[in-house]
């Protein structure tokens, strides 16, 4: 049997070929146990990248939404839950509360010019009314994102632009309508404006934001005129109670006096029907005369005559002076009335 130098030298080989007995015993063990056993590094190389992808995991809690990202562009949409993603650098998940109603205050951040107006003692919150009186506005605004893609990637700074858009249509709506309404009952028409046209330019800008709601704070005229302002208001609501006290009393009494001219009116119709059936009464005899004075005056004159004698002369007492036996006053009895006159009457 011929015998052969391996290529390092010093190590006999054989053509012999080998048995695979090799491979069904020893070379497992010996691949396990030996001195080319794998090591360490190995194991932790796995176990790193099982870590590296579970990064990828992450979770939602039901009042938020997320925005996948894939190389910085916006691939889905995350709903609340248990969800997963790329690992870094490849995608990446932007999570934001889309429940939570945000605030933002009136007033002007203390940047370039504006820094210049607040250090030169103009209030940042000084607007100009409609009939060119300043007042200074205190507002908030309420408001919660609708589209969170449009949220995070339509605008830089979404509360900063909400902001200065109220400032804006505000200072619009105040420079539209005259101090006395401004800082009377203005506040609640400035508020539902304001609102709606907020709303409107927010929409334009595609900002994925809803406005709630625009309250208004203290409006108030300047802090140099706020004493006289203060005096006009009492003397306004001296005025107003004045007015609304005499309408009170107005109220009260029309409809007392109304009654009472309706009272007068009726008992003076009724006086007048009495009057006119009395009058009426009167006029019946000489209506009954009427014929026969057309027919012999002189008999009814006499007639008219002496019933009138009777009337008068029936309730007076009577004396006759001077009579055939010489008596100068001879009382006499007193007749039942008209008794003398019916009986003369009746002879005729």
């Amino acid at each position: 049997m011929s015998q052969r130098y391996g290529p390092w030298g010093g190590r006999e080989t054989s053509t012999q070929k080998p048995s695979f007995s090799f491979f069904e015993g020893d070379f497992f063990h010996k691949f396990r146990h030996g001195k080319r056993a794998p090591q360490k590094p190995l194991f932790l190389v796995a176990f790193l990248v099982i870590l590296y992808l579970c990064s990828g995991f992450y979770s939602i809690q039901p009042s938020q939404q997320g925005v996948v990202l894939r190389f910085g562009k916006a691939v889905r949409m995350s709903n609340p839950g248990l969800n997963w993603h790329l690992p870094w650098p490849f995608e990446t998940v932007m999570i934001e509360n889309v429940t939570q109603v945000k605030r933002v205050e009136s007033g002007i951040p203390l940047v370039g010019v504006r820094a210049y107006m607040k250090s030169a003692g103009v209030d940042e919150h000084a607007m100009l009314t409609g009939d060119e009186n300043l007042v200074e506005v205190y507002f908030t605004v309420l408001w919660v994102i609708k589209d969170l893609k449009a949220f995070l990637f339509n605008t830089r700074d979404p509360e900063d632009t909400v902001k200065s858009a109220a400032e804006s249509v505000v200072r619009e709506i105040v420079a539209q309508t005259p101090i006395s309404r401004v800082l009377a009952e203005g506040r609640s028409f400035i508020n539902k404006t304001a609102q709606e046209h907020l709303q409107a330019a927010v929409d334009r800008y595609g900002m994925g934001v809803h406005i709630q709601e625009v309250v208004m704070g203290r409006i108030d005229p300047p802090s140099r005129v706020i004493d006289a302002y203060r005096d006009v208001q009492r003397a306004r609501a001296d005025q107003e109670r004045a007015i609304n006290e005499a309408e009170a009393f107005q109220n009260a009494l029309i409809p007392k006096k109304r009654a009472e001219s309706t009272q007068m009116i009726r008992k003076a119709e009724g006086q007048a029907l009495h009057v006119v059936a009395r009058a009426r009464e009167k006029t019946s005899p000489f209506l009954e005369l009427l014929p026969g004075w057309t027919q012999s005056r002189r008999v009814v004159s006499d007639q008219m005559r002496l019933e009138a004698f009777a009337d008068i002369l029936s309730q007076q007492r009577k004396v006759v002076l001077g009579s055939s036996k010489g008596q100068t006053v001879a009382p006499i009895l007193p007749l039942a009335s008209a008794n003398l006159f019916e009986q003369e009457k009746a002879k005729d």
